[in-house]
């Protein structure tokens, strides 16, 4: 260490350092030749195989037997011992078991032990696991309504859009006619209001300190991530109570755009209940695109499901060609129908009697998400000790502004 720091600092090592050094290599590599000769000797050492020779092991048999003898055991002509069990101990049994088996095969049970990881935990415990600093986390479906919709920041609780509806009178005349007052509606208005959603994890403060891996940096990604389902959810099918309002559950009507209430949505209707038509069944997907205005047609977006997609994909032509191919963009595969992308709104329902399983709309007219400051966090290690507090919140609203960009389809017969 003193060699490299001098290194790093004077760009050289200390010639003193450096001779120290090299003497501590000599002398090491010295004794590592040592051993490995001890080694080698030991190897080549001959093991006795006889019982009746005069080895040392033989000797040491003839002496425990002679030791044995005083303490209760009898002494055969060929200088072992037999152990009387009842008056003997275990470990002085297996001991006289082990000696027998060295004598006999010349193999060392006494002094040779393997060793395992599984087999014998006292040894075990050096063998520690690679522990990464990756965590495998699971990946769940969402809706990617933030991708699509409109959006806006703003310093207040609510955010207010004046709504024009209405439409005014005209009228032809000629030059010489009276020209009266003709009507124009009054305007409307709609409100959108923000909701807090927060979490509060907590951890102790060793855990902080002592775990291999970031875990506040852990914890926020894992609300983060929540947040984000929460509110996409909720985007979808949120029922305005303390939370974003979803376009989902709007009301719905069949009626077109200029007799339907605004707030409402226009759907069209499969013609059979749970499925597509047994006829034509893609003629449904182009009621739908017709039924936007072509306005809004440009930017539109598909929204469903896996499984609706699923059964979108096999819809096929009377020469039994589907309908729908799949196609590739900047190296991802790319999902379209009718020349219009698709994207996979997982908080979508399944088809189903009466579900309204599919929607084609211009999200970005039609929905509009308000952020107010965005996430914010209060890291408290007083409140709840030893535990420290991750108080997280956020408040997000969301509404249908535009009810005619949003158009579904109902897997029923009307």
């Amino acid at each position: 260490d003193t060699r490299l720091k001098a290194i790093e600092t004077k760009g050289a090592a200390d010639p003193l350092v450096e001779e120290k050094v090299n003497k501590a290599l000599a002398d090491a590599m010295e004794k590592v030749k040592a051993l490995q000769g001890d080694i080698a000797e030991l190897k080549r050492a001959p093991r006795p195989t006889d019982p009746g020779g005069d080895g040392d092991a033989v000797k040491h048999a003839r002496q425990m037997a002679i030791i044995t003898k005083s303490e209760g055991g009898s002494l055969k002509s060929n200088g072992f011992h037999v152990v009387d069990e009842t008056k003997r101990g275990d470990g002085f049994v297996a001991y006289d078991r082990e000696l027998k088996t060295y004598l006999r095969y010349g193999e060392d049970v006494a002094e040779t032990k393997a060793l395992a990881v599984a087999g014998d935990p006292k040894v075990g415990y050096f063998v520690q696991p690679i522990r990464s600093d990756r965590i495998i986390t699971k990946i769940r479906d969402t809706s990617p309504m933030r991708q699509y919709a409109g959006s806006v920041s703003i310093t207040g609780p609510s955010i207010e859009f004046p709504v024009d509806r209405g439409d005014a009178d005209c009228g032809w005349v000629g030059e010489k006619s009276s020209r009266p007052e003709t009507d124009i509606d009054e305007l409307g208005e709609t409100k959108i209001l923000v909701h807090e959603l927060y979490a509060k994890p907590k951890a102790t403060q060793n855990l902080l300190d002592d775990a291999g891996v970031d875990i506040e940096a852990w914890l926020d990604g894992k609300v983060s991530d929540k947040f984000t389902r929460v509110e996409n959810a909720a985007f979808v099918n949120g029922n305005g109570v303390k939370q974003p309002r979803g376009f989902m559950t709007l009301p719905k009507a069949a009626t077109k755009d200029a007799t339907r209430a605004y707030g409402t949505l226009q759907y069209v209707a499969t013609g059979n209940a749970g499925a597509f038509a047994t006829t034509a069944p893609a003629d449904v997907l182009i009621d739908a695109v017709m039924a936007l205005h072509s306005s809004y047609r440009q930017g539109a977006t598909w929204a469903m499901n896996r499984a609706t997609l699923s059964s979108v994909m096999k819809l096929k032509d009377g020469q039994g060609n589907y309908l729908m191919v799949p196609m590739f963009r900047d190296n991802r595969l790319m999902f379209t129908a009718l020349g219009y992308p698709i994207a996979e709104f997982e908080d979508m329902a399944d088809i189903a009697s009466g579900s309204f399983s599919i929607a084609f709309a211009n999200f970005s007219s039609g929905y509009l998400i308000v952020d107010r400051q965005g996430i914010r966090q209060l890291r408290d290690p007083y409140s709840s000790k030893p535990y420290v507090e991750f108080y997280t919140t956020k408040r997000v609203g969301g509404d249908v502004i535009e009810s005619d960009a949003i158009k579904l389809i109902k897997f029923a017969a009307s």
